[in-house]
């Protein structure tokens, strides 16, 4: 049960809890989700029935980008539990989050694609997906690599007791990389 902590406008749950329970719930999500995720991307890359069929592999290539998010899913919350980042873990698995979350819907896009030319029988050559998945490969690394080879102008980091990640404001290009970001969605 969450304990309450009396303020000024009534009472408001304390955060040491609230951050113990999303350590809890962001660590259950991992260990309880990514196993049968697994599972189904080992039967789509082993089973060539599924392998061969091209919304399979891009949905393939879907399920391994969000399979990546998973470590600094659970180093997140074991972060939240602990109240400290043990190794830093959290704060460089937590690098991945804004890459991967532009890397997914553009992924989404090329498959949106895929069944449009199968559905409404659409013409354009199969390599265009290819390409478009090539470059959103490209872009993500390049995106995720930034996030280190930049460190000294901006940064991305989380502590324990804050809920969300945000760009370090003392970092010089931290506002701009910021808006950026924005802006890139």
């Amino acid at each position: 049960m969450l304990a309450l902590a009396p303020s000024s406008n009534g009472f408001q749950p304390d955060t040491d809890t609230l951050r113990e329970v999303q350590g809890v719930l962001l660590i259950s999500v991992v260990v309880i989700s990514l196993p049968p995720y697994l599972r189904i991307l080992y039967i789509f890359i082993t089973r060539s029935d599924y392998r061969k069929i091209e919304c399979y592999q891009i949905m393939i290539q879907m399920g391994i980008v969000q399979c990546l998010l998973a470590p600094g899913v659970f180093c997140q919350g074991l972060m939240q539990l602990l109240n400290y980042d043990p190794y830093q873990m959290a704060s460089i698995t937590i690098k991945s989050y804004p890459s991967i979350q532009r890397m997914e819907p553009f992924m989404g896009l090329v498959l949106a694609f895929n069944r449009l030319r199968i559905i409404c029988n659409v013409r354009y050559p199969s390599s265009l997906n290819t390409v478009m998945l090539v470059a959103v490969w490209v872009f993500g690394v390049a995106f995720f690599l930034s996030f280190f080879i930049f460190s000294e102008w901006f940064s991305f980091n989380i502590s324990p007791g804050q809920f969300l990640a945000s760009f370090t404001a003392s970092k010089p290009l931290s506002g701009l990389r910021r808006q950026t970001t924005i802006l890139v969605i």
